[in-house]
Parts: C-alpha cells; sequence; structure tokens
C-alpha cells in the first residue's frame, strides 16, 4: 500500500512487516544541516546532504512505530544505529531518498536500495553481474523495455548486500552476489559465488525482497526502489 502524507512530500509504503518512507530530493527545502558537514571526511556536499534527507526518511518512518527519538547516530564506521528493537536501512541517489524500518522480531536485518530507472554502463554490466544474469535481462528487455532490468539486478544486488553485511557484521564482495527474479516482482539471493565465479560451500543465507518503480512524474523521472530482508532464524542449506 502506498499513499502520502498531505502536509510534506514524503510517500509510505507497508509491505509486510517494512515501512518504507522515501521523496524526491527536487521537493525538498535544502536542510539547515547542509553547511555544517560540508566536505566531511572528503565526500561532497552534495552526498552528505543525501545522506541527510534519507535519515530525514527514517524520523518520519519512526513516527508510524510511536518512536519520539529524533536522531539517527552512526557507529565508527557510519553506518546508522537504530533504537533498541528497531532494524532499518538507508538509500539516495540523485533525485530520490529513502529509509526502510521494521521490527528485530521479524527481520534480523533489511536493506534498501534506490537507482534511477536508467539503464547500466556496459563496463558496469561486465563487471557487477554475472552470464546468466545478463542473458535474463536480455529477455526481460524483450518483454518490458520499460524497466532498465540491469539496474534493477544491480539494484537488488545492493539491497541484498546490505542485508546480509548488518546481519552477519561482515562484508561478502558485491560482485559475489548472484540473484534470481521471482513473480510479482519479487527476488531473492540465489547464490554466492567466488570471484571465479563457482558457487561458495557452505550454508547461504535465505534473503528475499521485493522491488517497485517510483514514478516522480513532476519531474519526469522514475526509479527503482529494492529492498531485501532476513528474516529471524533465517538460514537454509
Amino acid at each position: 500500500m502506498i499513499s502520502s502524507y498531505t502536509d510534506n512530500p514524503y510517500s509510505i509504503i507497508h509491505t509486510g512487516n517494512i515501512t518504507t518512507i522515501y521523496t524526491y530530493v527536487k521537493n525538498l527545502p535544502k536542510s539547515h544541516e547542509f553547511e555544517a558537514v560540508e566536505g566531511k571526511n572528503g565526500y561532497t556536499q552534495r552526498f552528505y546532504q543525501q545522506s541527510l534527507d534519507a535519515r530525514t526518511c527514517a524520523r518520519y518512518a519512526f513516527s508510524e512505530y510511536n518512536i519520539t527519538r529524533s536522531e539517527i547516530l552512526s557507529d565508527i564506521y557510519g553506518k546508522p544505529v537504530w533504537p533498541e528493537g528497531i532494524i532499518g536501512s538507508l538509500s539516495h541517489c540523485e533525485g530520490c531518498v529513502g529509509a526502510a524500518i521494521a521490527h528485530t522480531y521479524y527481520y534480523r536485518s533489511i536493506g534498501i536500495d534506490i537507482e534511477e530507472n536508467y539503464f547500466l554502463p556496459i563496463e558496469i554490466i561486465y563487471f557487477s553481474l554475472f552470464d546468466n544474469e545478463i542473458k535474463t535481462i536480455s529477455r526481460l528487455k524483450n518483454s518490458n523495455p520499460t524497466v532498465a532490468w540491469d539496474r534493477l539486478f544491480f539494484s537488488a544486488k545492493e539491497a541484498v548486500y546490505k542485508a546480509i553485511s548488518y546481519a552477519e557484521n561482515t562484508a561478502i564482495p558485491f560482485t559475489d552476489i548472484e540473484i534470481s527474479l521471482l513473480p510479482i516482482r519479487k527476488f531473492r539471493l540465489k547464490s554466492i559465488r567466488s570471484s571465479y565465479g563457482t558457487p561458495v560451500n557452505g550454508p547461504i543465507p535465505s534473503v528475499t525482497g521485493e522491488w517497485r518503480i517510483l514514478q516522480d512524474k513532476e519531474h519526469r523521472k522514475q526509479f527503482i526502489l529494492t529492498t531485501a530482508c532476513m528474516h529471524n532464524n533465517s538460514q537454509t542449506a
């Protein structure tokens, strides 16, 4: 279900037990915190502005859970620290920012990613996607050319990467994640492969997700939103 707040530019999505809030950057006023983060750690002003805007989305999501906390702190690695009993994820790109949160009762972790619905450069395709994924994308392009399927796979991998990294407290290489699309705009982690393309031995985390296209009609842009999650006790052989 998608609805919009009447007094602000934020939209909300309820998917299962996950609440996602997003907004289009051009609808937002310039943050009063902008100057305070200028040039921090060598990042650009724009990157930090988007990060702040994504945190604002998370604060709106808190209101859905009757959480009054207004500040989202970061750990020593720059990752957001969530209130007790809450798990969440942030994402931002040029033009759109968002946050997803849920209760830890349901999930070990969640991951969200937002990308512009635009095709990837060819070099990124061959760097980040497996051959069988590229073949699937070629078939999907013929059936529905309005979706940037290569960017969708890329975004789904990013969401899965975030979910696994948070739950396992370790980072697997982004390029080792293999995605399988499922019906009704869903996807799952199919396998984790080594840099040589061979499957990694051992249990594979059970990570599932959903995707949708966001329409910024006012500015004539589209974005891909992917959300991945790991349920509690979600290990499969």
